[in-house]
């Protein structure tokens, strides 16, 4: 007793504080009542009775589907209410200093929703394969990729998936006839393709409309990734000799002497007065916020200034025919690869190349978080690099 006496006596209660916390618990108590009374209202007091033809109908499963607040979790942090629906392939959150703001944020979300679930569930007997794996590439993956990476789903989509799909129901496509599109595409499509399926049958089983996945007994070839080889120096040299004088030249050295990305290079800018130059990182997720990288003016760009000045870059996929038609034997890629091999060969930091080549710095957390290296060490470092 003596000892919570002297306890009591250092303990100061801020009168504020409690009357914040008891105001939140209300308010919390308040939503867990309304979700309570959303829980009871979807569920069906009366059995299925027949509907007037051109209606929709709703099984007691699919009603249970379709999403609500009782779906939603709810916390307050720092004066701020937050409601997140996480559910369906779909991550929202929704804040606001009031409770009911919240709410009304992720009301009118829901309600959206579910009329767009509504539209997929109710002909669920009848929905083609076709139109349901398009509506989940724009309503579900397009919220979760770069347009780039969407489109080259899309493209696969259409040219080995749609003209099958376009004769079955969702509900009639089997696993034999899955097989068959798996058969005729090659071990490289084939991954798109599965990742493509498998998101439809996950996103349709959430919905109600399945009950499993036909995919669990899909035999894939699987597809051996080629990394890409570095030039030699004879082969180096022999390139050079090739683009000299052509179209191509500025464009084939800046890949070489960068090591930027194919889609990278269009971003590029020099600041020669700086002594630095900016690209754009191409290998971002789609929840990801642009970056730009700043490297280092390498010495051998120096001597090419007056012709980066005035050149006029190619695409892609015009140099990519370039080198094929020359016989060459060399991809874009390979230049990377060599400006990545030559750096590391001639000692530069292993941690920068990674921050040089739009790669994460390191595996631990003090590469990846708090490294951040000076532009001064850079150029020093760039100094080490000849071709």
């Amino acid at each position: 007793n003596m000892a919570r006496s002297d306890l009591s006596k250092n303990i100061t209660i801020d009168g504020e504080y409690v009357v914040q916390l008891l105001a939140a618990m209300k308010e919390q108590t308040l939503l867990c009542n309304e979700i309570l009374k959303e829980k009871r209202a979807s569920k069906p007091s009366v059995k299925e009775t027949s509907v007037p033809d051109g209606s929709l109908k709703f099984t007691q499963k699919e009603i249970k589907s379709m999403p609500t607040l009782r779906d939603c979790y709810i916390r307050y942090h720092l004066g701020v209410y937050e409601i997140r629906y996480r559910k369906n392939g779909i991550d929202k959150s929704f804040s606001h200093k009031t409770l009911s703001g919240a709410k009304n944020k992720a009301r009118e979300f829901l309600s959206n929703f579910s009329t767009e679930t509504i539209s997929v569930q109710g002909k669920s007997n009848s929905k083609n394969a076709a139109e349901f794996c398009e509506y989940w590439l724009k309503n579900i993956k397009a919220r979760q990729m770069k347009e780039v990476s969407l489109q080259s789903f899309f493209n696969k989509y259409r040219k080995h998936m749609a003209p099958v799909l376009k004769n079955y129901t969702l509900k009639n496509l089997t696993a034999p006839v899955i097989q068959k599109i798996f058969d005729s595409v090659t071990p490289r499509v084939a991954e798109d393709v599965r990742t493509i399926f498998n998101g439809m049958f996950k996103y349709a089983i959430a919905n109600g409309l399945l009950e499993h996945s036909p995919m669990d007994v899909i035999i894939i070839k699987k597809h051996e990734r080629e990394n890409g080889t570095r030039l030699t120096r004879e082969q180096e040299q022999n390139l050079l000799k090739t683009i000299k004088g052509t179209e191509y030249e500025t464009t084939v050295k800046l890949y070489l002497y960068t090591g930027a990305r194919p889609t990278e290079l269009k971003s590029i800018e020099f600041d020669w007065k700086d002594g630095t130059f900016t690209l754009q990182n191409a290998k971002l997720k789609s929840y990801q916020k642009d970056k730009i990288r700043t490297l280092p003016i390498f010495p051998t760009l120096y001597s090419m200034k007056a012709e980066i000045q005035n050149a006029k870059l190619v695409t892609e996929k015009k140099l990519t025919k370039f080198l094929w038609s020359n016989n060459t034997g060399i991809q874009i890629k390979s230049l990377r690869h060599t400006f990545t091999s030559k750096c590391k060969e001639q000692g530069v930091l292993p941690e920068l190349v990674n921050y040089w080549t739009g790669h994460t710095i390191g595996s631990d957390t003090s590469a990846k978080i708090y490294t951040h290296f000076d532009m001064k060490f850079q150029k020093k470092e760039a100094r080490k690099i000849t071709f």
